[in-house]
């Protein structure tokens, strides 16, 4: 399955709880592509248990409101929260 290939290095390293951000348009007209991708995130999430690969994770989602500068301001918020790898999705 796709979670086990999902950063297993990062996973396997994890202490407490893995964190993926994701940062999207979450909100406005433009929203639905953000919406659903968290959907589908969190029903992966909840299909694998809270976990992926075995690792407690957590989703940290971030709405950028379709503005470059808030989704940069989120990027360089969730670099204090340790976050060791980050994809980008566009829609």
């Amino acid at each position: 399955d796709w979670s086990s290939d999902v950063c297993s290095s990062d996973l396997a390293q994890a202490q407490e709880k893995f964190k993926i951000g994701v940062i999207s348009t979450m909100s406005g007209p433009a929203s639905a592509f953000g919406t659903e991708t968290m959907a589908g995130l969190n029903l992966a999430l909840k299909l694998g248990g809270g976990a992926l690969g075995g690792v407690p994770t957590e989703l940290v989602p971030g709405d950028d409101q379709a503005r470059p500068e808030i989704g940069k301001r989120l990027r360089s918020n969730l670099g204090r929260v340790a976050a060791s790898r980050v994809w980008t999705m566009s829609n």
